[in-house]
């Protein structure tokens, strides 16, 4: 919450602007650090390092055949995909073996805001493009797949699945209202 909200809010430090550390770190030193992790360029977890455009890109630059599990709609993917190999489109015993929806995680907030979603939005919006260009070159999905993926993606301006141009600054950012919103 705090992170999407707060963190986020302001403009983007530029990539080549080096992180500091230091007590009591100021609110712009605090959004330095929540827009490095939020990009990969500093790691808070190997998710965030390794992310679409690590194993994305190089499929699409190579022109790879791409097929995509999307979280949302795994069994769904898991089906078909097994259908377009050959199967029965069976679910694999063990598919939900390492899902975490059962474990009793301590998450306090779940929640947020208007404003932190727009900013999580405008801070993924590069890894958002290669998402929309990975879905769009996906195998086994089709152009309603790709249109639900991107309406539960819920960012404005990112309606469609042709990349766009990314702002700049937080100044350049808008609020497209799309079908249902």
């Amino acid at each position: 919450h705090d992170l999407a909200e707060y963190g986020l809010a302001g403009t983007r430090p530029p990539p080549t602007q080096l992180l500091r550390v230091e007590y009591n770190a100021s609110e712009e030193i605090c959004r330095h650090w929540a827009w490095a992790s939020i990009q990969g360029t500093a790691s808070a977890s190997h998710h965030n390092v390794w992310n679409y455009d690590w194993y994305g890109s190089p499929a699409l630059a190579f022109q790879r055949e791409i097929i995509v599990f999307r979280t949302e709609h795994s069994e769904e993917d898991w089906r078909r995909i097994d259908r377009m190999l050959g199967g029965p489109g069976n679910l694999p015993e063990n598919m939900h073996l390492n899902d975490a929806s059962g474990k009793n995680i301590a998450v306090y907030n779940k929640t947020v805001t208007e404003l932190g979603r727009l900013n999580l939005c405008r801070a993924l919006c590069q890894e958002i493009q290669i998402y929309k260009m990975l879905l769009s070159a996906a195998v086994n999905l089709n152009e309603k797949d790709v249109q639900i993926s991107l309406r539960e993606l819920n960012c404005p301006g990112d309606l469609h699945p042709e990349p766009r141009k990314c702002p700049e600054s937080y100044i350049d950012y808008f609020v497209e209202k799309g079908e249902g919103q």
